[in-house]
């Protein structure tokens, strides 16, 4: 690996950036039942209510983790 790669915060180590993790897993549990339950017509919501999430998670860590919420 190359020694100045980037590497994401740990679980643990940043408890505001855990926070924002945990906000983002309960939407992608409904992501999931969405998938589940056949409501694929959901999941463009579903997955735009992500992005702001997924953008405070890339500024928290200072690196783009999810390119998609730049």
């Amino acid at each position: 690996m190359n020694t100045f790669e980037k590497i994401p915060t740990i679980y643990g180590e940043n408890p505001i950036l855990d926070a924002v993790y945990e906000e983002l897993m309960v939407i992608e549990n409904l992501e999931i039942d969405a998938i589940s339950y056949d409501r694929l017509d959901l999941l463009p919501s579903i997955r735009e209510s992500m992005l702001p999430i997924k953008a405070r998670i890339n500024k928290i860590e200072g690196f783009i983790i999810y390119p998609e919420a730049l």
